[in-house]
């Protein structure tokens, strides 16, 4: 589903008006990018939980590629930050 669909469709289960349901999403953005910003778990209830992953830095190392067994060099990576999403438990108990 697209954002327009999104919005197309809200406006039409809520009757609130486009621009109303537009404002609602930015600030609803917003809120997710300050929380996330400040270390806070962001969480939509009933929907999705979003939080910030640090993921360390790797250092350099040897190792056997298992198909040719020839060893070789896997590089080093930098410590870096990821954003991960994750449905709430009533949303997998929807589907599963």
């Amino acid at each position: 589903m697209t954002k327009t669909q999104l919005i197309k469709n809200l406006v039409s289960s809520t009757g609130l008006q486009r621009d109303q349901v537009e404002r609602f999403l930015s600030a609803l953005s917003d809120e997710c990018r300050s929380a996330l910003r400040a270390g806070d778990r962001f969480e939509v209830p009933g929907i999705v939980k979003v939080k910030v992953v640090k993921k360390p830095a790797t250092q350099a190392t040897t190792k056997m590629n298992p198909f040719t067994k020839a060893m070789i060099e896997v590089a080093a990576k930098p410590e870096s930050v990821r954003v991960k999403a994750s449905p709430t438990k009533s949303l997998k108990d929807d589907f599963g």
